[in-house]
C-alpha cells in the first residue's frame, strides 16, 4: 500500500467525491491483499488521506463498506463479461 496523503481540507459539498474515493481504496486494498481482515476503517483512511473518523460520515462499519465495494463490483459484472474475448493473433482460425 502507499503512503499516507497529506489532504487539502474538503470544500463542503465535496462528500459525494470522497465516499468515491474511500471506496476506491478500499477496492484497491481488497485486491491487492485478497483478504478481507487485511481491510480496517483504519487503512482506508490512511489510504484516503483522511482521519479515520472521517469514514463513518459515509460508512456506519467495515461491513457496510465491503458489502458497498461488492455491489459496485457485481453490477459491473455483467459488462465484464460482455466484452468479445481477445486471442492472440496466432490462436485465430482462418474462417
Amino acid at each position: 500500500m502507499k503512503p499516507q496523503v497529506r489532504r487539502v481540507l474538503k470544500v463542503r459539498g465535496e462528500g459525494e467525491r470522497l465516499r468515491r474515493e474511500t471506496l476506491g481504496a478500499a477496492t484497491r486494498i481488497l485486491e491487492e491483499t485478497g483478504r478481507e481482515d487485511a481491510l480496517s476503517l483504519r487503512v482506508v483512511a490512511r489510504e484516503v488521506g483522511i482521519s479515520a473518523p472521517s469514514v463513518y460520515l459515509h460508512f456506519k462499519d467495515k461491513t457496510e463498506l465491503i458489502t458497498t465495494v461488492l455491489a459496485a463490483a457485481y453490477r459491473c459484472w455483467p459488462q465484464r463479461w460482455a466484452r468479445p474475448a481477445t486471442r492472440p493473433a496466432s490462436t485465430r482460425g482462418n474462417g
